[in-house]
């Protein structure tokens, strides 16, 4: 079918009327005000031999003339909405360790929208935080998420709290992911620190094959 077509932009809510040949150019074009995607459904529907009617899927945004393209902007929205979410369960500082820990980097957790704040509440004299500063990356941040994990307890009151260290991943060259941890070399550390380790124990009746990182005073 070839001529003047009338379609409703869902994306920038106009009504575009255009001259479209679906034989030739198919049933998906783009909106000439806001550049997203823009199905030809009123040909789809009065097409011959359409049988089986409108299968779009509202979950996966496709039906048989669009195999599931995202525009820039869907992406944009799907990525908002996750990490709205994704803060509403992690908060503060937690949020950038998560980030951090799934492979974000720190120019991409700023281009993303989170602002990056010096973290709080860490025990640590000017010395200390130069030598950490000529430290990698990624012993660093580990350092940091103990150090903040004890700020916590003892603010609580409490002289111990598990030593999770996060991994560090990163992309290499061809783009694939790697991880380091530094678990034991961080762990070291506080040892010559004066801190001391101790197993998680019995908690609830199973045996928490974690450490603990314990501390007088």
């Amino acid at each position: 079918m070839s001529g003047m077509i009338v379609e409703y932009c869902p994306n920038c809510e106009t009504e575009i009327e255009m001259r479209w040949n679906v034989e030739e150019f198919g049933y998906k074009a783009y909106c000439p005000v806001c550049g997203n995607r823009l199905m030809i459904c009123s040909e789809c529907r009065d097409c011959e031999g359409n049988a089986i009617g409108c299968d779009y899927n509202s979950r996966t945004d496709t039906c048989r003339f669009n195999k599931g393209e995202f525009s820039e902007k869907r992406r944009r929205e799907l990525f908002d909405k996750m990490l709205d979410h994704l803060s509403e369960i992690v908060k503060g500082s937690d949020l950038i360790d998560t980030l951090h820990g799934i492979g974000f980097t720190d120019a991409e957790i700023a281009f993303a929208g989170v602002e990056i704040k010096e973290p709080e509440g860490i025990e640590i004299s000017e010395a200390e935080e130069a030598r950490l500063r000529t430290q990698p990356e990624g012993y660093r941040r580990a350092v940091e998420s103990v150090l903040r994990d004890i700020a916590k307890a003892k603010k609580q009151g409490r002289r111990d709290c598990i030593y999770y260290p996060p991994v560090y991943r990163y992309r290499d060259e061809r783009g694939e992911e790697q991880t380091i941890s530094y678990y034991n070399a961080v762990k070291a550390e506080f040892l010559n620190k004066g801190y001391t380790f101790r197993l998680g124990g019995w908690v609830g009746g199973t045996w928490q094959q974690t450490e603990r990182i314990c501390w007088e005073g």
